[in-house]
């Protein structure tokens, strides 16, 4: 019974935790270079070719200390 009870606890946790995530697609072109943009940074390819804006090019930004770019990030 005491079995029972903590199976259905945790898949109902996991179905939770499940319904919480952000749904993860392939990001388009357009939507990342909005992203960056929104960022004040540029766009960079990254040599990939996933077919995911994501993964294909990063966000940089000139406007970190001195002269060096500093990385944003991918968008997740």
């Amino acid at each position: 019974m005491r079995s029972s009870i903590a199976s259905i606890l945790l898949a109902g946790g996991l179905l939770a935790l499940g319904a919480c995530s952000t749904p993860t697609g392939p990001l388009t072109l357009a939507e990342r270079t909005e992203q960056c943009r929104g960022r004040d940074a540029s766009m960079v390819p990254t040599g990939r070719s996933t077919g995911d804006a994501r993964q294909d090019y990063v966000c940089i930004s000139s406007l970190g200390a001195g002269s060096e770019a500093t990385y944003i990030g991918n968008g997740n």
